[in-house]
């Protein structure tokens, strides 16, 4: 038997459970976005210019 050439990626969202079958490339790009967009939210949640609901006092 052949080896399985992807990785299962589980994601959830709404209440809604899910699977994808993405290749190493895909998860490289995946993680590499989270990377980026996670710095991107967190330059915003920094900023006290930003009216941030959840930031602690």
């Amino acid at each position: 038997m052949p080896d399985y050439p992807f990785k299962n990626l589980i994601f959830e969202g709404g209440g809604v459970k899910g699977i994808a079958y993405v290749d190493d490339k895909t998860k490289d790009a995946l993680v590499q976005s989270g990377k980026e967009n996670t710095l991107t939210y967190f330059k915003w949640y920094d900023d006290p210019k930003n009216e941030v609901v959840n930031r602690p006092s």
